[in-house]
């Protein structure tokens, strides 16, 4: 079981990729079954600003999946212990990335 990476908010980059310092300086990070509208898209500013509500002033942990085809990590991010991926789908300003979570979050809809 890999273990959980505490980490600093640098940036929020979109809904669903964030900028961190995880001990080794600056990493984009991808969150792990999130897909959001893109910055410029409808509903693009809203998912940005929602996650950066949910992150701002919490504790960020990550648990690191691999990598990306843009050499991102990629990572389960949690806000205070809560899985970010799982909140934002509440919100309705993403939804699941099943390609990759396979149906995860299902219960999170």
């Amino acid at each position: 079981m890999t273990a959980l990476i505490l980490c600093a908010l640098l940036a929020i980059v979109d809904g669903d990729t964030v900028r961190l310092d995880c001990g080794a300086g600056n990493e984009r990070v991808r969150i792990y079954g999130l897909d959001c509208p893109e910055r410029r898209d409808p509903g693009g500013p809203l998912a940005t600003r929602t996650l950066r509500t949910m992150l701002q002033g919490k504790r960020i942990e990550i648990k690191r999946r691999g990598r990306d085809r843009y050499g991102r990590t990629v990572a389960k991010v949690f806000a205070d212990g809560r899985d970010v991926t799982c909140g934002m789908i509440r919100a309705r300003v993403c939804g699941e990335f099943t390609k990759y979570s396979k149906g995860e979050y299902a219960e999170c809809k």
